[in-house]
Protein backbone atom coordinates (compact mmCIF):
# COMPACT_ATOMS: atom_id res chain seq x y z
CA UNK A 1 0.00 0.00 0.00
CA UNK A 2 1.36 3.40 -0.98
CA UNK A 3 1.22 6.17 1.61
CA UNK A 4 1.51 9.81 0.64
CA UNK A 5 3.06 12.52 2.86
CA UNK A 6 0.94 13.06 6.00
CA UNK A 7 -0.71 9.62 5.67
CA UNK A 8 2.74 8.03 5.86
CA UNK A 9 3.50 10.05 9.00
CA UNK A 10 0.19 9.15 10.67
CA UNK A 11 0.66 5.42 10.05
CA UNK A 12 4.26 5.60 11.22
CA UNK A 13 3.47 7.59 14.38
CA UNK A 14 0.60 5.23 15.26
CA UNK A 15 2.83 2.17 14.93
CA UNK A 16 5.56 3.80 17.03
CA UNK A 17 3.05 4.66 19.77
CA UNK A 18 1.92 1.03 20.00
CA UNK A 19 5.40 -0.50 19.66
CA UNK A 20 6.50 -2.68 22.56
CA UNK A 21 10.12 -3.71 22.06
CA UNK A 22 12.27 -2.01 19.42
CA UNK A 23 12.41 0.90 17.00
CA UNK A 24 15.22 1.37 14.48
CA UNK A 25 15.32 4.51 12.36
CA UNK A 26 17.63 5.07 9.40
CA UNK A 27 17.37 8.53 7.87
CA UNK A 28 19.95 10.54 5.97
CA UNK A 29 18.76 13.76 7.65
CA UNK A 30 17.56 13.94 11.26
CA UNK A 31 16.25 17.08 12.97
CA UNK A 32 15.88 17.26 16.75
CA UNK A 33 12.40 18.83 16.77
CA UNK A 34 11.11 16.28 14.28
CA UNK A 35 12.36 13.28 16.19
CA UNK A 36 11.07 14.71 19.47
CA UNK A 37 7.64 15.08 17.90
CA UNK A 38 7.63 11.63 16.27
CA UNK A 39 8.68 9.78 19.43
CA UNK A 40 6.70 11.84 21.97
CA UNK A 41 4.35 8.94 22.80
CA UNK A 42 6.76 6.02 22.57
CA UNK A 43 6.89 3.61 25.49
CA UNK A 44 9.92 3.80 27.77
CA UNK A 45 10.25 0.03 27.33
CA UNK A 46 11.13 0.37 23.64
CA UNK A 47 14.83 0.20 22.69
CA UNK A 48 15.47 2.95 20.16
CA UNK A 49 18.29 3.06 17.62
CA UNK A 50 18.80 6.01 15.26
CA UNK A 51 21.23 6.06 12.33
CA UNK A 52 21.91 9.22 10.33
CA UNK A 53 24.28 10.19 7.54
CA UNK A 54 25.79 13.18 9.35
CA UNK A 55 27.87 14.44 6.46
CA UNK A 56 29.76 17.55 7.51
CA UNK A 57 27.83 19.69 5.04
CA UNK A 58 24.50 18.38 6.45
CA UNK A 59 25.44 19.61 9.91
CA UNK A 60 27.07 22.84 8.77
CA UNK A 61 24.04 23.97 6.80
CA UNK A 62 21.40 22.60 9.17
CA UNK A 63 20.00 19.68 7.17
CA UNK A 64 20.69 17.61 10.31
CA UNK A 65 21.16 18.71 13.92
CA UNK A 66 24.17 18.07 16.14
CA UNK A 67 21.74 18.23 19.07
CA UNK A 68 20.26 14.86 18.07
CA UNK A 69 23.18 13.08 19.75
CA UNK A 70 22.61 14.76 23.14
CA UNK A 71 18.88 14.19 22.79
CA UNK A 72 19.51 10.47 22.24
CA UNK A 73 21.91 10.34 25.18
CA UNK A 74 19.36 11.98 27.46
CA UNK A 75 16.71 9.46 26.46
CA UNK A 76 18.94 6.37 26.59
CA UNK A 77 18.83 5.82 22.83
CA UNK A 78 21.64 4.50 20.64
CA UNK A 79 22.86 6.87 17.91
CA UNK A 80 25.10 5.93 14.99
CA UNK A 81 26.43 7.18 11.68
CA UNK A 82 26.74 5.68 8.24
CA UNK A 83 28.34 8.43 6.19
CA UNK A 84 26.92 7.06 2.91
CA UNK A 85 23.36 6.57 4.15
CA UNK A 86 20.67 7.63 1.72
CA UNK A 87 17.85 5.30 2.79
CA UNK A 88 14.85 6.29 4.91
CA UNK A 89 13.64 3.25 6.81
CA UNK A 90 11.74 2.76 10.07
CA UNK A 91 11.67 -0.73 11.62
CA UNK A 92 9.09 -1.30 14.36
CA UNK A 93 9.32 -4.37 16.65
CA UNK A 94 11.07 -6.32 13.86
CA UNK A 95 7.61 -6.95 12.41
CA UNK A 96 6.84 -3.82 10.40
CA UNK A 97 8.91 -1.66 8.07
CA UNK A 98 8.06 1.81 6.80
CA UNK A 99 10.13 2.54 3.72
CA UNK A 100 10.01 5.61 1.53
CA UNK A 101 11.45 8.99 0.68
CA UNK A 102 10.71 10.82 3.95
CA UNK A 103 13.65 12.01 6.02
CA UNK A 104 13.20 12.48 9.76
CA UNK A 105 12.64 16.23 9.43
CA UNK A 106 9.59 18.48 9.76
CA UNK A 107 9.31 18.87 6.00
CA UNK A 108 10.04 15.22 5.31
CA UNK A 109 7.27 14.05 7.63
CA UNK A 110 4.94 17.03 7.08
CA UNK A 111 4.90 17.58 10.84
CA UNK A 112 4.13 21.29 10.64
CA UNK A 113 1.16 20.77 8.35
CA UNK A 114 3.15 21.55 5.23
CA UNK A 115 6.03 19.63 3.81
CA UNK A 116 7.56 17.85 0.88
CA UNK A 117 5.53 15.49 -1.25
CA UNK A 118 6.80 12.12 -0.03
CA UNK A 119 5.74 8.61 -0.95
CA UNK A 120 6.30 5.52 1.16
CA UNK A 121 4.92 2.12 2.01
CA UNK A 122 4.57 -0.24 4.96
CA UNK A 123 5.86 -3.78 4.66
CA UNK A 124 5.82 -7.00 6.61
CA UNK A 125 9.50 -8.03 6.56
CA UNK A 126 10.60 -11.63 6.23
CA UNK A 127 13.16 -13.23 8.52
CA UNK A 128 15.73 -12.82 5.73
CA UNK A 129 14.94 -9.11 5.46
CA UNK A 130 15.49 -8.65 9.19
CA UNK A 131 18.74 -10.61 9.04
CA UNK A 132 20.07 -8.44 6.21
CA UNK A 133 19.05 -5.24 7.91
CA UNK A 134 20.57 -6.28 11.23
CA UNK A 135 23.80 -7.13 9.42
CA UNK A 136 23.86 -3.59 8.04
CA UNK A 137 23.23 -2.11 11.49
CA UNK A 138 25.85 -4.28 13.18
CA UNK A 139 28.58 -4.02 10.56
CA UNK A 140 28.27 -0.71 8.76
CA UNK A 141 27.38 1.82 11.46
CA UNK A 142 29.79 3.86 13.60
CA UNK A 143 28.28 4.23 17.07
CA UNK A 144 28.79 7.71 18.45
CA UNK A 145 30.18 8.28 21.94
CA UNK A 146 31.20 11.51 23.68
CA UNK A 147 34.73 11.42 22.26
CA UNK A 148 33.59 10.93 18.67
CA UNK A 149 30.89 13.57 19.09
CA UNK A 150 33.31 16.18 20.44
CA UNK A 151 35.59 15.66 17.42
CA UNK A 152 32.71 16.03 14.98
CA UNK A 153 31.31 19.05 16.81
CA UNK A 154 34.68 20.81 16.77
CA UNK A 155 35.04 20.39 13.00
CA UNK A 156 31.49 21.57 12.32
CA UNK A 157 31.90 24.64 14.53
CA UNK A 158 35.20 25.48 12.88
CA UNK A 159 33.58 25.14 9.46
CA UNK A 160 30.78 27.51 10.49
CA UNK A 161 33.33 30.09 11.61
CA UNK A 162 35.17 30.09 8.29
CA UNK A 163 34.13 32.40 5.49
CA UNK A 164 31.45 30.66 3.42
CA UNK A 165 33.43 30.80 0.17
CA UNK A 166 36.35 28.90 1.70
CA UNK A 167 34.46 26.30 3.72
CA UNK A 168 35.80 22.78 3.70
CA UNK A 169 32.67 20.63 3.53
CA UNK A 170 34.47 17.31 3.95
CA UNK A 171 35.44 15.65 7.21
CA UNK A 172 39.13 15.50 8.01
CA UNK A 173 41.13 12.47 6.94
CA UNK A 174 41.16 11.11 10.51
CA UNK A 175 37.38 11.26 10.81
CA UNK A 176 36.84 9.74 7.37
CA UNK A 177 39.11 6.86 8.39
CA UNK A 178 37.06 6.41 11.54
CA UNK A 179 33.87 6.19 9.47
CA UNK A 180 35.16 3.46 7.21
CA UNK A 181 33.45 0.11 7.63
CA UNK A 182 33.40 -2.95 5.44
CA UNK A 183 30.44 -2.57 3.07
CA UNK A 184 28.55 -5.85 3.19
CA UNK A 185 25.14 -4.73 1.92
CA UNK A 186 23.71 -2.33 -0.64
CA UNK A 187 20.38 -0.88 -1.69
CA UNK A 188 19.36 -1.07 -5.34
CA UNK A 189 19.38 2.74 -5.37
CA UNK A 190 23.14 2.58 -4.70
CA UNK A 191 23.80 0.63 -7.90
CA UNK A 192 24.68 2.18 -11.24
CA UNK A 193 21.94 1.84 -13.82
CA UNK A 194 23.90 2.90 -16.91
CA UNK A 195 27.29 2.44 -18.52
CA UNK A 196 29.94 5.17 -18.53
CA UNK A 197 29.53 5.41 -22.30
CA UNK A 198 25.89 6.46 -21.90
CA UNK A 199 26.80 8.94 -19.18
CA UNK A 200 29.32 10.60 -21.48
CA UNK A 201 26.47 11.29 -23.91
CA UNK A 202 23.61 11.79 -21.46
CA UNK A 203 19.93 11.99 -22.33
CA UNK A 204 18.33 13.61 -19.30
CA UNK A 205 14.91 12.34 -20.33
CA UNK A 206 16.14 8.96 -19.09
CA UNK A 207 15.46 8.32 -15.36
CA UNK A 208 18.42 5.94 -15.32
CA UNK A 209 20.75 8.73 -16.48
CA UNK A 210 19.33 11.13 -13.89
CA UNK A 211 19.73 8.50 -11.16
CA UNK A 212 23.38 7.88 -12.00
CA UNK A 213 24.20 11.59 -12.27
CA UNK A 214 22.80 12.07 -8.77
CA UNK A 215 24.50 8.96 -7.40
CA UNK A 216 27.87 10.08 -8.77
CA UNK A 217 27.35 13.74 -7.83
CA UNK A 218 27.94 14.80 -11.41
CA UNK A 219 26.89 18.08 -12.98
CA UNK A 220 26.57 19.20 -16.57
CA UNK A 221 30.03 20.74 -16.17
CA UNK A 222 31.88 17.63 -14.98
CA UNK A 223 31.01 14.38 -16.66
CA UNK A 224 34.22 13.90 -18.62
CA UNK A 225 36.12 10.63 -18.46
CA UNK A 226 38.29 11.55 -15.48
CA UNK A 227 35.33 12.89 -13.51
CA UNK A 228 33.40 9.66 -14.06
CA UNK A 229 36.32 7.56 -12.85
CA UNK A 230 36.86 9.66 -9.75
CA UNK A 231 33.14 9.63 -8.94
CA UNK A 232 32.91 5.85 -9.32
CA UNK A 233 35.67 5.35 -6.74
CA UNK A 234 33.70 7.45 -4.23
CA UNK A 235 30.59 5.26 -4.36
CA UNK A 236 29.52 2.65 -1.84
CA UNK A 237 29.20 0.32 -4.82
CA UNK A 238 32.96 0.51 -5.43
CA UNK A 239 33.67 0.00 -1.73
CA UNK A 240 31.40 -3.06 -1.75
CA UNK A 241 33.19 -4.42 -4.82
CA UNK A 242 36.58 -3.84 -3.22
CA UNK A 243 35.53 -5.41 0.09
CA UNK A 244 33.79 -8.35 -1.62
CA UNK A 245 36.32 -9.17 -4.33
CA UNK A 246 39.47 -8.17 -2.49
CA UNK A 247 42.65 -7.05 -4.23
CA UNK A 248 44.48 -9.26 -6.72
CA UNK A 249 41.73 -11.87 -6.51
CA UNK A 250 40.18 -12.98 -9.80
CA UNK A 251 36.43 -13.64 -9.60
CA UNK A 252 33.91 -14.77 -12.18
CA UNK A 253 30.85 -12.92 -13.43
CA UNK A 254 28.47 -15.54 -12.00
CA UNK A 255 30.10 -15.49 -8.57
CA UNK A 256 29.80 -11.71 -8.38
CA UNK A 257 26.14 -11.90 -9.45
CA UNK A 258 25.42 -14.29 -6.58
CA UNK A 259 27.24 -12.05 -4.09
CA UNK A 260 25.32 -8.95 -5.18
CA UNK A 261 21.99 -10.76 -5.04
CA UNK A 262 22.73 -11.75 -1.43
CA UNK A 263 23.95 -8.25 -0.51
CA UNK A 264 20.86 -6.27 -1.55
CA UNK A 265 18.77 -5.03 1.36
CA UNK A 266 15.62 -4.02 -0.49
CA UNK A 267 12.46 -5.73 0.73
CA UNK A 268 11.63 -6.81 -2.82
CA UNK A 269 15.02 -8.17 -3.80
CA UNK A 270 15.42 -8.25 -7.60
CA UNK A 271 15.41 -11.62 -9.32
CA UNK A 272 18.81 -13.09 -10.10
CA UNK A 273 18.22 -12.30 -13.78
CA UNK A 274 17.71 -8.63 -12.92
CA UNK A 275 20.82 -8.60 -10.75
CA UNK A 276 22.72 -10.03 -13.71
CA UNK A 277 21.85 -6.87 -15.67
CA UNK A 278 23.38 -4.76 -12.91
CA UNK A 279 26.54 -6.87 -13.07
CA UNK A 280 26.70 -6.38 -16.84
CA UNK A 281 26.69 -2.63 -16.20
CA UNK A 282 29.35 -2.98 -13.50
CA UNK A 283 31.57 -4.88 -15.94
CA UNK A 284 31.18 -1.97 -18.37
CA UNK A 285 32.64 0.25 -15.64
CA UNK A 286 35.46 -2.23 -15.07
CA UNK A 287 36.35 -2.08 -18.76
CA UNK A 288 36.14 1.72 -18.66
CA UNK A 289 38.92 1.74 -16.04
CA UNK A 290 41.59 -0.74 -17.23
CA UNK A 291 44.23 0.94 -15.07
CA UNK A 292 42.26 -0.23 -12.03
CA UNK A 293 40.49 -3.40 -13.15
CA UNK A 294 41.66 -6.33 -15.25
CA UNK A 295 38.82 -8.02 -17.14
CA UNK A 296 39.43 -11.31 -18.92
CA UNK A 297 36.99 -12.76 -21.42
CA UNK A 298 36.42 -16.51 -21.71
CA UNK A 299 34.15 -18.42 -24.08
CA UNK A 300 31.01 -18.11 -21.95
CA UNK A 301 32.00 -15.81 -19.11
CA UNK A 302 34.24 -13.03 -17.85
CA UNK A 303 36.41 -12.50 -14.80
CA UNK A 304 37.63 -9.37 -13.05
CA UNK A 305 40.57 -8.56 -10.80
CA UNK A 306 41.07 -5.34 -8.84
CA UNK A 307 44.69 -4.34 -9.32
CA UNK A 308 46.91 -3.95 -6.29
CA UNK A 309 47.92 -0.33 -6.93
CA UNK A 310 44.40 1.05 -6.53
CA UNK A 311 43.90 -0.23 -3.00
CA UNK A 312 43.31 2.74 -0.66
Amino acid sequence: MLLFSSDFTKELASSITTSTSELVICSAFVKEKAITHLLKNISSDVAVTIVARWAKQDLTFGASDLGVYSWCQNNGYRFGINSNLHAKLYLVDQSLIFLGSANLTHRGLSISGMGNVEIGTRLDPSATDIQKFKSFINNEVVWVDDDIFSRLEAEVNLSKDINKESKNLDWSKDINEMFKRKVSHLWVSELLFTSPKRLQNPNFESPEIVHDFELLNLTIDNFDKDSLKEAFLETRLYRWLRDTIGVDNEVRFGWLTKQLHSALLDDSTPYRSDVKEFIITIFEWFKFMPEMFEVRRFRVSETVRIKQQVEV
